[in-house]
């Protein structure tokens, strides 16, 4: 059995959670995607203030979605934890906030990440990663930043852009 779910077209307002996942917090999936989606103002006390993927997903896809105003944390917008294929394209993170690390986005242990065509705008971190913080990837994990932008990001300590901690990266790239 291969488990698969997909989110399309849908509206996450508003939503919070006094752990994890202000909006949503996915743990059993293998294949999981979400499509034209929006998360607006949801927060979540500790982990994935929109959206938090977590705990051996096989792959992720979030394409042409929207993540402004959430809060958590770790990862304002989106939490990748232990997935091993990561896919973000043609997607904003605007204005969302971590008070410790991934203002935009948190990746920890990731296998693989492609991110492409994405802009990431006015994200904050209190601590590390304004826009994108990646930490303790695995030695083959292959990170790429494709034709994203990164603009007004800020991080009271590190990385206002992007921020990569004690990560034994096989190679990250910026084109």
């Amino acid at each position: 059995n291969v488990a698969v779910t997909k989110m399309r077209n849908c509206r996450f307002l508003a939503n919070s959670a006094l752990e994890d996942g202000g909006a949503v917090l996915i743990k059993i999936f293998i294949h999981f995607s979400v499509h034209n989606c929006i998360f607006v103002k949801n927060k979540a006390l500790h982990h994935s203030g929109a959206l938090g993927c977590e705990n051996g997903l096989h792959d992720i896809k979030i394409q042409y979605s929207t993540f402004f105003k959430n809060k958590a944390d770790f990862a304002g917008g989106v939490e990748m934890w232990k997935v091993k294929l990561g896919e973000i394209k043609s997607s904003k993170f605007v204005s969302n906030i971590a008070t410790a690390a991934g203002g935009g986005a948190f990746i920890f242990t990731a296998m693989s990440l492609r991110c492409s065509k994405t802009q990431f705008l006015n994200n904050y971190s209190k601590g590390v990663g304004g826009a994108v913080s990646i930490e303790a990837g695995q030695k083959k994990s292959i990170i790429i930043f494709m034709q994203s932008t990164f603009h007004k990001n800020t991080a009271n300590l590190e990385g206002t852009a992007i921020s990569v901690i004690s990560s034994p990266l096989k190679e990250i790239n910026l084109y």
